[in-house]
């Protein structure tokens, strides 16, 4: 692979039997390495694709790898990069398909399939080589996880990572110890367990910082290992010195892909609701575990029916769909993953997989925009034209941990750097037991606001069920070709609940688009004492996705047997009214 530096050559040409460690800092062209070193596996080590294992923390770093090795066109594209989530869930899948792991959170999974390693040792056997990405952010289970996988066979590995960029040890249990369970304690078990045999290496050029800024930010990765409370000040002295945009409206107005990167999610929630309000247009980062398996997956399985379908028969299928559908050669592979049969697929399996939440990252919807409001662990791995950071939330003299936080935040941007200033909240953002961010008054009361999030919606029935005024399939068909992220809804209380909650419906201005879920009402009863509000204002649709559901039903509806509808996903500051 051609425009290699001699380190990343050092890194990409290195035996299939090798095991790296390696320290890559932002900029340095680390999934540039990682897509050559891929190639050189597969193409001079004569590797079968097959025989990679390629993981990584995050959807959207996966995501990338897979864009360069597509882009590539060489045999290394036939590999599959998957994030160790999904990698957990497809040992379980194939080692115990209806076992209990399937009501398990993200982390129950990788917890449940640590167990199940030593089941599938056969399958690793296959294994030549394993790629781990975004070391520094494996933390608890999943750093217990890697180590497992690396334990179980014997295998070459190239492991990348930057101990500047750990800031994942906040997500530890409480009675974990980071000396035990922290970021720093798998470099530690690395060098210890691999004592010998590892090859440490780095990458030390930025090709990605064009301005002074973002060049001396990045440069300052070591100082943030070394002397945090340092690398802190100059970081902070950096941001202070940025210029300020003159009004939120002129963020929107500028071509370049920017960040606005907040230090927790309450600041970020407030940022968006006063971009929307400014009339700016963006999108609000997810949390991790808010997957949107993309909209054709549902509208695929309802067309097609609970059938096996050959290779012939899906791509009919997919062609005669209406609206934005995928290249079938992109998402293939990953649907005879989720549910093979045969040489086919089996379309039942299929959803039963969407009932679980057990689909390939290649299946979820990747939404983009020109400005994206985050948290700075949201952004993690991702870069842009043009960041801003609010100031708010950043404690000085910086600790290990905040120190950690701004050098990711600051080294996100290719270009520009800017400093922002929270919009004045004319109360309090404070979290709640229930895990929401809630909006206030300066005394704690009364609640003006609540976080509304994705997985609030109701998905056990497709929209309209029960409503003599909706039909079903009108519905269906609205979130299909009418609904886009970012329109606006309002949630409408509907009926109290007896024994306590409240049912509430969403409503666009095309109509209704289904109920919030048990849950939220409960929530809203726990957050308000029982005074639940009438409507709540000043809700966006983040996405439309695919559900999996009771065949029964909704077949009973009209929606065919197949089991499978849309349903809107929700986020942002709602306000009570």
């Amino acid at each position: 692979m051609s425009g290699l530096t001699e380190e990343q050559r050092a890194v990409s040409e290195a035996p299939v039997g090798a095991r790296q460690l390696v320290i890559a800092g932002p900029g340095t062209g680390k999934t540039h390495t990682l897509v050559a070193r891929l190639a050189h596996l597969v193409e001079e080590e004569e590797v079968f694709p097959g025989a990679v294992l390629a993981l990584s923390f995050s959807r959207a770093a996966v995501n990338e790898l897979r864009r360069r090795l597509r882009a590539s066109g060489d045999d290394a594209s036939r590999i599959v990069p998957v994030t160790f989530d999904s990698f957990a869930t497809r040992i379980l899948a194939n080692v115990d398909p209806d076992g209990e792991w399937t009501t398990k959170s993200f982390d129950g999974r990788i917890e449940a399939a640590i167990g199940k390693i030593a089941q599938i040792g056969e399958s690793l056997d296959e294994v030549k080589h394993v790629v781990v990405d975004e070391l520094q952010d494996l933390v608890g289970v999943r750093m217990r996880f890697v180590r497992a996988l690396l334990k179980e066979f014997d295998a070459g590995f190239t492991l990348l990572g930057d101990p500047a960029q750990g800031i994942y040890d906040f997500s530890l249990e409480d009675e974990a110890d980071p000396e035990v369970d922290g970021s720093p304690a798998l470099y530690s078990w690395l060098r210890e367990t691999y004592d010998g045999s590892l090859v440490e290496r780095s990458l030390t050029v930025n090709h990605r910082a064009r301005s002074e800024v973002a060049k001396e930010a990045a440069s300052l990765g070591a100082t943030v290992v070394d002397a945090p409370a340092e690398a802190g000040e100059r970081l902070w002295s950096l941001l202070r010195a940025a210029p300020e945009p003159p009004s939120l409206k002129l963020i929107g107005m500028s071509p370049a892909r920017t960040a606005i990167l907040c230090r927790n999610n309450g600041e970020a929630l407030w940022v968006s609701r006063a971009l929307r309000r400014n009339g700016v247009d963006h999108r609000l980062q997810r949390r991790a575990i808010d997957r949107a398996v993309a909209p054709w997956v549902a509208r695929f399985a309802r067309s097609a029916g609970p059938m096996l379908l050959s290779r012939g028969q899906f791509e009919t299928t997919l062609a005669n769909l209406e609206g934005d559908v995928p290249d079938p050669d992109e998402v293939w592979g990953a649907l005879r993953r989720a549910a093979r049969a045969d040489a086919g697929i089996d379309v039942e399996r299929l959803v039963r997989r969407l009932r679980e939440g057990i689909v390939p990252d290649e299946l979820h919807a990747t939404p983009d925009s020109l400005i994206t409001v985050s948290t700075v662990h949201r952004a993690k791995g991702l870069e842009f034209d043009r960041v801003l950071v609010v100031r708010s939330g950043w404690k000085t003299p910086f600790d290990d941990d905040g120190a950690r936080t701004l050098f990711v935040a600051l080294s996100r941007t290719i270009e520009d750097l800017m400093q922002l200033d929270l919009p004045d909240v004319g109360g309090r953002l404070k979290k709640h037991w229930s895990d929401r961010w809630l909006w206030t008054g300066w005394n704690g009361w009364p609640t003006h606001g609540v976080e509304v999030r994705p997985d609030d919606v109701d998905v056990v029935s497709p929209p309209g069920t029960g409503r003599a005024d909706t039909d079903p399939n009108e519905v269906q068909l609205r979130l299909a070709s009418e609904v886009k992220p970012g329109d606006s809804v309002v949630i409408e209380r509907v009926r109290a609940v007896v024994g306590g909650g409240a049912i509430y419906r969403i409503d666009s201005d095309s109509g209704p688009l289904g109920l919030m879920n048990e849950r939220f009402g409960e929530d809203i009863g726990k957050i308000t004492r029982g005074k639940y509000p009438r409507r709540i204002e000043g809700v966006t649709v983040d996405s439309v996705r695919s559900v999996g559901g009771d065949p029964l039903v909704a077949d009973q509806v009209g929606l065919g047997p197949a089991g499978a509808w849309l349903v809107p996903a929700l986020s942002g500051l709602g306000q009570f009214e």
